[in-house]
């Protein structure tokens, strides 16, 4: 009887590891690689070690006008959401690609036809912000429909099919999930906001002088982050703002310092807030450029030339490779 057991548990282990997903945790360090759309619908992947492009992809007919991306580093899908671009009829507001081997590659796209939208079959018509929940099960999209307003729509990852729709629209500020995954926290430099998930209702929404009248600042509820809040302004301006007070402790004029603009309202800040990655713009040329800054010497380390108007950027431990035979 023993004997039984200790299989039937052994077997029950082993169909477990099969079955669940594992969530890897990779460090700062191991990603090393950046990714970035840009509106000549390519994606562009950058070697940090190197700085420069590793590859780009061929053109994607699916996307449009890309808007942000995010990526799921434990199945190696990166997702890219986009507006349509003009006369074009080949379009999806979601396309998948498959990050793990080269030629990198479609491999699959949402359409997003909400048929619980006022009773009639909606399809999405942009996608406008793109968050994959850790875990990678669920996508958050903020999207906009001519007729029938804007907001957040919650899908399988795995299929596109929605889930739900939550009556705010996410934005790509600095954006937190709470422990239980129950409520997202979204913070900006003027302001807070959480929100059920669960309820599908605001929590509280706290902006101006009244973020700093109590100690989480500029902080969601459930983690209080050490570095401060970094934040572009006008286009131009990067500032490190305190999240206890707001005060503004550091200021670089990136127009000055690259001759760019930039339309990303939070930079990416990696190397314990030492460096900051910012997609910018070069309006002379038309060209894209990633930007990397040391923010501590307030000086330019590398400006990595992409396509036009470049996304968000996002962090990874994956480099594309060749396809074992």
């Amino acid at each position: 009887m023993i004997a039984n057991s200790k299989v039937l548990i052994l077997s029950v282990l082993i169909i477990t590891l099969f079955i669940a997903p594992v969530n890897l945790v990779f460090s700062e360090e191991e990603k090393q690689t950046v990714y970035v759309a840009s509106s000549d619908r390519r994606i562009y992947v950058i070697d940090l070690k190197k700085n420069e492009v590793l590859l780009k992809t061929d053109v994607i007919n699916e996307v449009g006008r890309p808007t942000s991306i995010d990526i799921d580093e434990n199945r190696g899908r990166l997702y890219v959401a986009s507006e349509r671009d003009r006369g074009q009829i080949n379009y999806s507001p979601v396309v998948v690609l498959d990050t793990n081997v080269l030629p990198m590659k479609m491999i699959d796209s949402y359409d997003l036809i909400n048929k619980k939208t006022a009773g009639h079959s909606v399809k999405v018509s942009a996608v406008y912000e793109i968050y994959v929940r850790p875990g990678g099960r669920k996508l958050f999209l903020g999207y906009s429909h001519q007729r029938y307003g804007r907001g957040t729509t919650v899908i399988d990852s795995f299929t596109g099919e929605i889930l739900s729709l939550l009556n705010f629209k996410i934005h790509l500020k600095e954006i937190d999930f709470s422990p239980d995954r129950t409520k997202i926290s979204l913070i900006w430099d003027k302001g807070r906001m959480v929100y059920d998930l669960v309820k599908n209702k605001q929590v509280s929404y706290v902006k101006g002088e009244e973020v700093f009248k109590d100690e989480i600042g500029l902080n969601s509820p459930w983690a209080k982050e050490t570095l401060p809040l970094y934040t572009t302004v006008d286009y131009k301006y990067l500032k490190a703002i305190s999240r206890s007070n707001g005060e503004v402790i550091s200021e670089i004029n990136l127009e000055k310092l690259t001759g760019f603009g930039t339309a990303i309202k939070i930079p990416l800040i990696v190397e314990k807030g030492t460096k900051a990655i910012i997609p910018m713009f070069d309006m002379s040329s038309g060209y894209g450029y990633i930007v990397i800054l040391d923010l501590e010497k307030k000086e330019v380390v590398s400006k990595i030339q992409v396509g036009p108007n470049p996304t968000n950027v996002v962090l990874s431990s994956i480099v594309p490779k060749e396809k074992a035979d």
